[in-house]
């Protein structure tokens, strides 16, 4: 028992929870804890049932605690101790986990660094209960099982799933060494970071077997993540393959097998990938501009917002012009260079005939030359030109064949410095040849 000097106090009881508030200022040096000296002490106590509790300490009045817990009252003897924490500063919050082989009375003892570091503080005891089961309801203080997660306060499956995949060869003409692999599903703590593939043939051979680098959750803990599966070895008679995940206790999902099918063609309107095959590849005419299969000639035509001049016919055979300023241009209908950030004019060349034609511009500053067919349509692979000589005065030319008499789109751009964009008078010609 404590000897009567100590004046312990008692932490009370409230639907299953231990609490006490007291304050080290009147306290004395009565012991000391193993993790840290200190220059007075609380000593609270309380029985408690066989089992594991949260033993925590508010600080407050910017004290500097230690906080450990005994069986044994007066003994000063670090076998004796059940938990001991010092977080090393001031207003710093102490916390511990104790374990109960038997139903016991516990004391616990709220020390001060320093005669200058008393002050106030709230001491908290609470049951942890392990080992739940799925459906459970679950927080800091009821641990989920082995397997399971704490998820909006319910225990849930931590195993991954795998829900569906796809798996095809990349190409049209089939290309025999790289398969497209698309998985779905689920991981409740989103810890997945594996992905175990394995090409089957016909017969259940193995061909091949990869270990990827997992990465694609979402934030309601769901998957699709697509690998690029390239082989060294000759995937020709790939029927399937096997998916399993592995996440970071090395728990691994169920095994989901995918038949192996030619790459899919995708319709106008479908979702793709413009820099793979690894949605499918868009049908014949359509082309997968800003993820979504389409047809180009869908942007032939300017907004009608855009101001467009036309090209004329000049003096010479064979050559249309047109001579513009973007000074009062306010323009900003195309950016062929990442750089390419002042306004620009847009031309419209009615090409006559099939055939190549030889496109010039001159400028008293530091222009860009963009020439497109779809006059909407900014994306890069569709461009018939980007040329930026970089210097001031410098022309910028480019040979383009076009397949018969169209309409062509011609861009008089401008690099920007950092204090304003570069415009000034130019002068574009059309030559054919």
């Amino acid at each position: 028992e404590c000897p009567a000097a100590y004046d312990v106090k008692m932490l009370t009881e409230s639907n299953g929870v231990w609490t006490y508030a007291g304050n080290t200022t009147t306290a004395a040096n009565i012991s000391s804890a193993s993790c840290a000296t200190s220059e007075t002490e609380d000593v609270i106590s309380a029985t408690l049932t066989a089992g594991k509790y949260a033993v925590e300490l508010n600080v407050i009045d910017q004290a500097d605690m230690v906080l450990f817990a005994r069986t044994v009252c007066s003994i000063n003897d670090p076998q004796f101790e059940l938990g001991c924490k010092d977080g090393a500063g001031r207003g710093n919050d102490e916390a511990t986990t104790i374990e109960l082989l038997a139903d016991d009375t516990v004391y616990f003892y709220v020390g001060a660094y320093g005669a200058s570091d008393v002050g106030a503080y709230e001491l908290t005891v609470r049951p942890i209960v392990e080992n739940l089961a799925s459906g459970d309801a679950c927080d800091a203080y009821r641990i989920c099982g082995t397997g399971l997660t704490c998820m909006n306060d319910v225990c849930v499956s931590s195993v991954p799933m795998v829900n569906s995949a796809s798996a095809y060869f990349a190409g049209y003409e089939n290309n025999l060494s790289t398969l497209f692999i698309t998985i779905n599903g689920m991981d409740n703590d989103m810890d997945s970071s594996l992905a175990d593939i394995k090409v089957w043939d016909s017969s259940d051979n193995v061909i091949d077997s990869k270990l990827g680098v997992f990465v694609g959750f979402t934030s309601d803990a769901t998957f699709s993540y697509t690998y690029s599966l390239t082989s060294d070895l000759d995937l020709t008679n790939a029927a399937k393959v096997s998916i399993e995940l592995i996440d970071d206790m090395d728990q691994r999902s169920n095994t989901y097998i995918q038949d192996v099918l030619p790459l899919p063609i995708l319709n106008a309107g479908d979702a793709c990938n413009p820099s793979s095959d690894a949605l499918g590849r868009c049908d014949v005419g359509l082309y997968c501009i800003e993820n979504v299969c389409a047809d180009p000639a869908n942007y032939a035509t300017c907004p009608g917002t855009w101001v467009v001049y036309d090209a004329v016919v000049a003096q010479q055979a064979n050559t249309w012009e047109y001579v513009g300023t973007t000074v009062d241009t306010s323009n900003d209908l195309m950016t062929c260079k990442s750089y390419a950030t002042g306004y620009e004019d847009a031309i419209k060349f009615d090409a006559p005939a099939a055939g190549t034609y030889v496109i010039e511009l001159l400028s008293d500053f530091d222009g860009i030359l963009g020439v497109r067919e779809y006059c909407n349509l900014n994306v890069s692979s569709f461009d018939l030109a980007c040329i930026d000589n970089v210097s001031e005065g410098d022309i910028e030319t480019k040979t383009i064949t076009v397949d018969a008499a169209k309409s062509i789109y011609i861009f008089v751009d401008s690099y920007e410095t950092d204090f304003a964009p570069t415009f000034g008078s130019y002068i574009v010609t059309i030559t054919q040849q």
